[in-house]
């Protein structure tokens, strides 16, 4: 029978832990991104760099930057050649833009993202004034590949033609797209059942009477709206708006998915059946329109609930406007608009201070793992797991171990 596997610092593997080495380049780069606006979390995620990481680099702001007028002249004149801030603006409003594209599965071509770049730009340029009319920008192709490059976009599906314009195809796949019978369209589906008949319908005709187009979805938003304040009164009471405020802050995606359930649980049943009005009007068995749900009537409920949690200034329009804004696209105007919010304090995005572990701490927690093991391992059934789980403990807690150690031999040079 195999001996225990003893929790000591001979059990523990050597071999340090694997360190990323951050380079001038990358440096300058999170440098540059901070003197154009952008935050540590944006920054962070963008290089693929730890928030701390960043935080350090831009503390180090001032040696950084002396380091690099040292470098060779050529290398230096590499490094120090900007970007101005108006096209740095624009690729990330253009990233924003892009990411709402993708939230609501439209999709995309190059020529569209590039006439989007361009019409961005000459915005800004506009908003911005004479003083950064000198910079021409024609949203090339190669202009494309680098900002796919910068903003880690891999995962966009990039169609070569522009969509929704069936003349752009060649005349032998228009007619297929005309007629509607594309070889997409399983052949067999007709012949599954006696008492079922398929039909494909234009587009043009989906989009007017398939279910979901039939007022569910648009009274399934107003429920989810209407929930979510809801959810503010009873958390803060509507009276404090630092409450309010901090409500926001910690509203995770759990809150959002338990109130996206609530507004769909109280969709009327009437109103789950109304959906086949227009498709399939038979099995419709509430005619009454009051028994389905009453989209004016959810926004008056809403308006009065954010009237209680110290929105005084909303009014109906305002709940209507943001019901609808999901179905539209983003001009330019909303995302420069986006760029000019105030950003939260820069503090909130610094990482929290690191708690400090004391060599006495850390010695009471390896005694409670040896503790630990030493139950699994006297009373376990199994030799190959008492192994294996001691094995994965030690292996686990390494980094811990290595910090013991770092702060015995710092505490013995000090004494």
């Amino acid at each position: 029978m195999p001996g225990k596997r003893s929790l000591n610092a001979s059990a523990i593997p050597s071999a340090k832990r694997e360190r990323k080495a951050i380079t001038l380049d990358i440096k300058l780069e999170v440098l540059r991104r901070f003197e154009v606006g952008e935050k540590l979390s944006q920054i962070a995620k963008a290089l693929g760099l730890a928030v701390s990481t960043v935080a350090t680099i831009r503390d180090n702001k001032e040696k950084i930057k002396a380091n690099s007028q040292i470098a060779t002249p050529l290398r230096a004149s590499r490094l120090t050649r900007h970007r101005s801030a108006v096209m740095e603006t624009m690729e990330r409003l253009l990233h924003v833009w892009l990411e709402d594209q993708s939230q609501r599965n439209v999709p995309l071509s190059v020529t569209i993202i590039q006439e989007k770049a361009k019409s961005l730009f000459d915005d800004l340029q506009r908003e911005r004034g004479a003083s950064s009319q000198t910079e021409k920008f024609t949203a090339s192709k190669g202009w494309f590949v680098r900002f796919k490059e910068r903003h880690c976009l891999p995962h966009f599906k990039i169609n070569s033609t522009a969509p929704g314009n069936k003349d752009i195809y060649p005349k032998a796949l228009r007619s297929i797209i005309e007629e509607d019978n594309a070889p997409c369209h399983p052949v067999n589906l007709s012949d599954l059942s006696d008492n079922v008949r398929v039909e494909y319908l234009h587009d043009s005709t989906a989009d007017s009477i398939q279910p979901m187009g039939q007022g569910i979805a648009s009274a399934f938003k107003a429920h989810y709206v209407r929930r979510t304040f809801e959810h503010i009164l009873e958390a803060t009471d509507g009276e404090d708006t630092a409450m309010i405020r901090e409500f926001w802050r910690n509203y995770s995606i759990m809150d959002a998915v338990d109130n996206i359930a609530l507004a769909w649980e109280a969709l009327r049943p009437a109103t789950m059946n109304s959906v086949w009005k227009k498709i399939w009007p038979e099995c419709v068995r509430f005619q009454s329109v009051s028994q389905t749900d009453n989209i004016a009537q959810l926004q008056q409920n809403i308006v009065t609930l954010a009237k209680n949690v110290a929105f005084e200034e909303v009014v109906e329009a305002d709940v209507d406007q943001l019901l609808r804004s999901h179905e539209e696209d983003l001009s330019n105007t909303e995302l420069m608009q986006l760029e000019q919010e105030p950003a939260e304090e820069e503090s909130e995005d610094a990482p929290p201070a690191l708690r400090q572990l004391t060599t006495g701490r850390l010695s009471a927690a390896f005694s409670h793992f040896e503790a630990g093991l030493q139950v699994l391992t006297s009373d376990g059934p199994n030799d190959d797991w008492k192994l294996k789980v001691s094995g994965a403990i030690n292996d686990a807690i390494n980094c811990y171990r290595e910090l013991y150690n770092e702060k015995k031999r710092r505490s013995k040079q000090l004494s």
